[in-house]
């Protein structure tokens, strides 16, 4: 693994150290009032902090030819996806082991990239919690999932709890008129 980290050392470049791109994500919502593009996200972990350099040749070659597909594609539009997973790919490149550059290990890049989500769904395609392209990614679909799964063990426990105490009570009150009834 060192090999190959040695052998392309922009490959894993960004400037979001250990905080999520669904962190850097919502704190540039609340930032900007509105949620922002990819384009916008992608600067904030791949520009060096207190400058508007970016981080790599790479980053700025793949940022700018984005930038310019998407106002060639969208041009006179008023609106532009916030991500537009076509022009991305095309601008850094084809995937490779299953990753696209820049979309990191939150994304669901399969799901973006195989069309299954409809042109409406794009805009807020890694926006929207859960949805597939979603910087919530895996972990964050894990962790709900157990969160949902600790509520249902949760419920189950007082259901049965509840059930166990009205059969006890109930068993001790048959007892109760039994023992009335007999003496």
């Amino acid at each position: 693994m060192k090999v190959n980290w040695a052998a392309n050392p922009e490959a894993n470049m960004h400037t979001s150290g250990s905080v999520s791109f669904a962190t850097h994500q919502s704190k540039l919502e609340k930032e900007l009032k509105q949620p922002p593009t990819f384009q916008e996200v992608f600067d904030k972990t791949h520009k060096k902090k207190g400058t508007d350099q970016y981080i790599s040749d790479r980053a700025r070659e793949v940022a700018e030819s984005y930038s310019q597909q998407m106002t060639e594609k969208y041009v006179g539009e008023e609106e532009q996806l916030q991500l537009d997973p076509e022009v991305w790919v095309a601008a850094s490149g084809a995937q490779k082991k299953g990753h696209v550059y820049g979309f990191g290990h939150s994304m669901d890049t399969s799901r973006v990239l195989s069309g299954t989500l409809s042109s409406a769904s794009q805009t807020s395609a890694f926006t929207t919690a859960g949805a597939p392209g979603s910087f919530i990614g895996w972990r964050g679909r894990r962790r709900a999932r157990g969160r949902g799964f600790k509520i249902f063990i949760s419920l189950l426990l007082l259901l049965w709890t509840f059930y166990y105490y009205c059969v006890v009570d109930i068993f001790i009150i048959v007892v109760d008129i039994l023992l009335l009834l007999c003496c």
